[in-house]
């Protein structure tokens, strides 16, 4: 199974966390937790630390400064949780983020390949051994599309 398989798995997990059937939820919350375990792994390789740390937060800083947000002041992420910078400010929030990696250089360029090798392993091969339901166990409510998201702990 590949990295990118397994947070594919994970989300999977969490859609048809609310079917019911014994052998189902059973094999669903072992799974989860085997699954959420190993993604946790995975992702303490992309966690900033130090100046990276001290970095993104001046980074989420300015885009909160600039960012489209609600009336409670929150911001408003688009489809992929992105922040959505308003136009009027979009050419003064880059010149921000560019003196802010102009200031972390270093800091940029190592989170930047730390990045890049990130995406580039989530193909990498892994070593997941999942725990597996036989088909006549699967719930009758569950939907293609949730079965889809499960179909490699499904015998």
């Amino acid at each position: 199974m590949r990295k990118k398989d397994l947070f594919r798995l994970q989300e999977g997990l969490q859609q048809v966390g609310n079917l019911k059937g014994a052998r189902f939820v059973y094999a669903v919350a072992k799974n989860s937790r085997k699954v959420n375990a190993e993604c946790e792994d995975i992702l303490m390789g992309i966690k900033p630390t130090g100046k990276s740390e001290e970095f993104r937060g001046k980074q989420h800083g300015i885009n909160m400064q600039y960012c489209k947000k609600n009336d409670a002041g929150n911001p408003i992420p688009d489809a992929n949780g992105q922040f959505i910078i308003l136009p009027e400010f979009k050419k003064v929030k880059d010149e921000e983020m560019d003196k802010l990696k102009s200031e972390y250089e270093e800091v940029y360029a190592a989170l930047e390949k730390q990045i890049e090798n990130y995406s580039k392993s989530m193909n990498d091969e892994i070593e997941f051994v999942p725990h597996t339901i036989k088909e006549e166990d699967l719930p009758d409510e569950i939907t293609a599309s949730q079965l889809e998201g499960i179909f490699e702990i499904v015998e």
